[in-house]
């Protein structure tokens, strides 16, 4: 992609290679295996207040966010934080707790 930098001066050509760069970053929704799934779900049941790193699935991209749990609502299936965000439960791929 360096090389087609030179051409950056021509307005649609810009477009063009930030919307084809932003394409080459996006990647498929990642698999949970089952052993990974158990340890989410026992990390979510125990997390006693305790700063959790989530990483998310969010627009084709995995984003890592350390946080702390407020409250599950299983009804709406999210996770509410601390700072007032929140992640729904389908978009969690991986979790893990900071020592």
């Amino acid at each position: 992609m360096k090389k087609w930098a030179p051409f950056k001066s021509l307005v649609e050509q810009d477009k063009y290679l930030k919307y084809t760069m932003s394409k080459r970053e996006e990647i498929e929704k990642p698999l949970i295996s089952n052993e990974k799934a158990e340890e989410i779900n026992y990390l979510l049941q125990n997390h006693d207040g305790r700063t959790l790193k989530f990483t998310i699935y969010k627009n084709k991209r995995l984003v890592e966010i350390e946080n702390q749990i407020k409250r599950i609502d299983m009804f709406d299936r999210k996770i509410y934080m601390v700072d007032r965000t929140s992640i729904y439960l389908k978009d969690l791929v991986d979790l893990e707790e900071i020592r």
